[in-house]
């Protein structure tokens, strides 16, 4: 995002920057990225998978545009602090971990 803001980042940029966790694997995955690139031709490109993705972003967004120094940490803090259940069980996004758990057996929205 930093070195992208406001664009997709390109696959090569990505790949350049692929750090392996301390139990995770220790090279890229090549073949499943293939195999998975193959399978998703046509993905949405402003689509976000993980909150702490959009959180990143926001807070890009703010360096960058807004001038405004905040960490993805304190943003995230700021979210959780200010989102309610309530305002959760409303959203789509609620919705539909909610039909996923009871279709698979399972509790992950207590």
């Amino acid at each position: 995002l930093n070195l992208c803001p406001g664009k997709a980042i390109s696959e090569a940029m990505a790949l350049q920057y692929f750090k392996p966790s301390k139990n995770g694997l220790h090279t890229f995955p090549n073949n499943s990225f293939k195999a998975f690139k193959e399978e998703h031709t046509k993905p949405d490109i402003d689509q976000l998978t993980n909150g702490h993705d959009l959180i990143t972003r926001i807070a890009s967004i703010f360096r960058h545009r807004l001038k405004k120094q905040i960490s993805d940490k304190d943003l995230r803090d700021c979210f959780c602090q200010n989102f309610t259940e309530e305002e959760a069980k409303r959203t789509a996004l609620y919705r539909s971990l909610q039909s996923w758990c009871k279709v698979n057996k399972i509790e992950i929205l207590v």
